[in-house]
């Protein structure tokens, strides 16, 4: 019998109740009671309704990034370049900024990296290095604790709208498999690059607990605000890359064929392949096959952003049409990478030939 999930048991044990009714054990009743405590919701305010939407007073900050980046794939490294404009839409003035800084959970000594599933490919040289950081066009120092950075402005930024901006250079080595969320892995026809938490960024800033600054200790997920992000991500010319948001500049990174099946992607509730398998490793991948090439990405009003690049990618696509509230239409192109190893010789059992069809799917 398969293992129950939560719900399941959940329903599980309230179908037996009545079993129960009599002589229920303390701890049965102390977890029920626990899981159907009340929400320790914020005391209710002008930012905060007493349900817990947002009030009158209710605001958020802005992060919004352009991102300069480039791959080594001989040193397995990441170097790069991080602008962000921070608004500050609070109603008092910030004299610092917080940033999570997660690729230092790889590095030695790291707080999160003992007994983790990260702590494999903890390695000496991993984890962040940071370059020169500016905040409003002036040098500063900023201070790192484990997987956080916190920023000193020259002068506070504003309250109700003001803004500055923070550059900060940085590089990192990417680590090797069995790492959560992001790493690579060897495949015959190229490595395989998953970037997430490839790129120091802001905390968030709230009504509720004001800076957000729990250190990342590779499980959990993340608190992250909203905004726009434009970045370049330089590549061998082989690569293939897939990234969040929209290519802005796809004649120099598709060939015109690859084109010409995207477009038809974009028409499609089936998978259309954009890389065939026998094409991978060919000129028929790539517009060149010499030098670096630069992918542009833009992706609008997001949390955050991640990519992957390899030699080895199959790439296929379709489209989910998602209505709106309005009655609208938003048309949301689904693509797929992966390698060859990914896919399936039992009809029975798929693999990733299936993920376009399940990620429409999930969208939709």
């Amino acid at each position: 019998m398969p293992p129950m999930t939560r719900s399941a048991l959940l329903l599980a044990l309230l179908a037996a109740a009545p079993a129960f009714a009599q002589g229920a054990p303390a701890r049965l009743a102390a977890t029920n009671d626990s899981i159907f405590a009340p929400l320790p919701l914020p005391t209710p305010n002008a930012q905060r309704m007493a349900d817990g939407r947002p009030g009158p007073g209710y605001w958020q900050n802005r992060n919004d990034y352009r991102i300069e980046a480039r791959l080594d794939t001989v040193a397995h490294e990441v170097t790069g370049t991080v602008r962000l404009t921070y608004t500050n839409n609070s109603p008092e003035p910030l004299s610092f900024l917080w940033f999570h800084l997660e690729q230092n959970l790889f590095a030695p000594g790291a707080r999160g990296a003992a007994g983790n599933r990260a702590s494999p490919t903890v390695r000496p040289g991993q984890g962040f290095r940071i370059g020169s950081v500016t905040a409003g066009g002036q040098a500063v120092t900023p201070v790192v604790t484990d997987t956080r950075m916190r920023v000193d402005l020259p002068t506070p930024v504003a309250g109700n709208g003001g803004t500055v901006e923070v550059t900060v250079p940085y590089a990192f080595l990417v680590p090797g498999e069995r790492t959560p969320r992001m790493g690579r892995m060897e495949a015959a026809q190229g490595t395989v690059y998953s970037l997430a938490q490839w790129y120091p960024r802001v905390a968030v800033y709230d009504d509720v607990q004001g800076w957000n600054t729990m250190p990342y200790l590779g499980s959990g997920e993340f608190y992250l605000g909203y905004g726009d992000f434009e970045f370049d991500v330089t590549v061998p010319a082989t690569m293939t890359v897939v990234g969040t948001g929209v290519v802005q500049n796809p004649d120099e990174v598709y060939t015109r064929t690859q084109r010409e099946r995207i477009a038809t992607a974009r028409r499609s509730t089936s998978r259309v392949r954009i890389v065939e398998p026998g094409e991978v490793g060919t000129a028929a991948a790539s517009p060149s096959r010499s030098g670096n090439v630069t992918w542009r990405f833009k992706a609008e009003n997001v949390r955050d952003v991640a990519w992957g690049a390899s030699a080895s990618f199959i790439l296929d696509g379709a489209t989910a049409a998602v209505r709106q509230d309005d009655g609208a239409t938003n048309e949301v192109l689904i693509l797929s990478a992966y390698p060859r190893e990914g896919v399936s010789q039992d009809p029975a059992n798929p693999g990733w030939e299936e993920a376009t069809r399940f990620g429409r799917a999930s969208i939709l």
